[in-house]
This record gives C-alpha cells, sequence and structure tokens, in this order.
C-alpha cells in the first residue's frame, strides 16, 4: 500500500513539473514572405517581410532576426538589412522586419526559411526558430501584358456615349419603314413624335412630321440647343433658323429625310 502511495505521489509530482515547464515555455513563430516587382525592364525587385510573435508565456530576450538565403552575387541590398535585433519580445507582442533586394539575374529562386535565436531566463542554452518558407520566385518571368479598364474613360465619355445611343436608337425607330397599315400611318403623320436629351448645356432635340413643327411627310427635325441666360430670336423673319425657347440658343439644326 505504501508502495502504491509513493507511485502516485511521483506521477503526480512529474505532471506538476511537466505543467510548470509548458507554462514557462518560450515560442516565437516566424512569417516570412516575398514580393516582385519591376521598376524598369531587366530589373527585379524583391520585398521581404518578417512577423514575429511570442505565442509562448513569458519574455524573449535578444532576439534576433537573420535571413541570409540571398546570395549576394545575385541579389543587391537595395533597403534595410538582412539581420535585425531585438532586445525583448513579450507575451502576445509582435514584431516586424523588411528589407528589399534588387536583381538583375533571370530564374527561378527558392529562399530558405529565417533563422531566429533568443534566450529564455530559465534555459542557458540559446533558444533557435525557423520562419515558414517562401513559394519559389520566377525572377524576370515573361508576363502577358496587363489590360487595365479606363474607369476616367468611361466617366468623361460615359454620358455622351448614352446620349449618341439614345439618338440612334430613336431616329431609327422613327425613320424606319412602317408595316402598320395606312390608318396606322396618317394617325401616326397627324401626331408627330418629339423627344429631347440634356447632356451638360447642351439639349438635344429630334422631332418627326406631324409635331408642332410644319415639316414634309418622312421628315425630322434635329435640333441643338445651348442654355443661355438671354433670349435669342432670329434676325429676321425669313431666317432659316427656328424661333427659340426662352432661355436656350440654338445651334444647329438639320432636317433628315427618310430614304
Amino acid at each position: 500500500m505504501a508502495r502504491s502511495l509513493a507511485l502516485v505521489a511521483f506521477l503526480l509530482l512529474g505532471l506538476a513539473a511537466a505543467t510548470a515547464s509548458a507554462a514557462d515555455a518560450h515560442f516565437v513563430v516566424a512569417h516570412k514572405k516575398a514580393s516582385l516587382s519591376r521598376p524598369k525592364p531587366g530589373v527585379e525587385r524583391v520585398a521581404v517581410s518578417l512577423e514575429l510573435y511570442n505565442q509562448g508565456s513569458a519574455t524573449a530576450y535578444d532576439v534576433t532576426i537573420n535571413d541570409d538565403s540571398w546570395p549576394t552575387e545575385a541579389f543587391e541590398l537595395v533597403t534595410g538589412e538582412k539581420s535585425k535585433t531585438l532586445e525583448r519580445l513579450d507575451p502576445g507582442a509582435t514584431a516586424s522586419h523588411t528589407f528589399v533586394l534588387e536583381t538583375k539575374t533571370q530564374g527561378r529562386f527558392q529562399g530558405s526559411p529565417a533563422v531566429i535565436t533568443y534566450r529564455v531566463p530559465t534555459k542557458t542554452a540559446l533558444q533557435e526558430a525557423y520562419s515558414t518558407p517562401i513559394f519559389p520566385l520566377d525572377i524576370l518571368a515573361e508576363r502577358p501584358p496587363e489590360k487595365k479598364f479606363e474607369w476616367r474613360l468611361v466617366a468623361k465619355y460615359g454620358s455622351l456615349v448614352s446620349v449618341v445611343s439614345f439618338v440612334g436608337l430613336f431616329i431609327y425607330l422613327v425613320a424606319s419603314p412602317s408595316k402598320s397599315s395606312s390608318k396606322a400611318s396618317k394617325k401616326r403623320r397627324g401626331g408627330g413624335s418629339t423627344a429631347s436629351w440634356l447632356v451638360g448645356n447642351l439639349e438635344i432635340s429630334i422631332s418627326s412630321a406631324g409635331g408642332h413643327k410644319a415639316l414634309p411627310d418622312g421628315c425630322l427635325d434635329f435640333n441643338i440647343y445651348c442654355k443661355s441666360e438671354q433670349h435669342h430670336l432670329p434676325n429676321s423673319t425669313t431666317s432659316a433658323e427656328p424661333s427659340m425657347p426662352f432661355g436656350k440658343e440654338w445651334i444647329r439644326q438639320k432636317i433628315i429625310k427618310k430614304e
């Protein structure tokens, strides 16, 4: 019986020691990534970033980041340094390190994980961790040209294209040969139709025969007006220009004959 109690006590003591050791453990996680950019033809830039996270329960001291997997004969350091030292990294804290390389060597490159070393107060040996690896990089690889949609052109000319489309559709519907009966055709000539659109300070108006103006049968009256603060009238009663509505200046008129 006494032997059994001693065995249970020994197991409990070992479990407590293991739990305390796990609670005091330090574990630094590092994520490494690289992105490519091409500032000019024949030159590739590699932006390398390292994100550190202390997911342990105590502080890590003298944390050193070293990423020497980039051969100097192929990669030239442009910004930053390949190594960095932190005085401490508290539990749950994060740290980052970035540097930029430049290369003119074409080919596929596979970088190694970065090495992180740190010290633990409860251990005399230097602790070591590794970052995640990066995907293979295709340096100076042939890339298809990118087709960028010019939203600026859409904002500038979108309304004008819409109006021109509507005007063309209206002309097509009015000027196209009619398939209805002659009675319906006479009613349509007697009633006429008018459509207008606004584009900025321009008003586009189209009228068919039978409207408020005396037009030859089968013709369209096409007018463009510009908004104005004054009322303009024709210089003479024999002028070919139509009378203008108040606040509009007549720009152009064209009578279109249906074929």
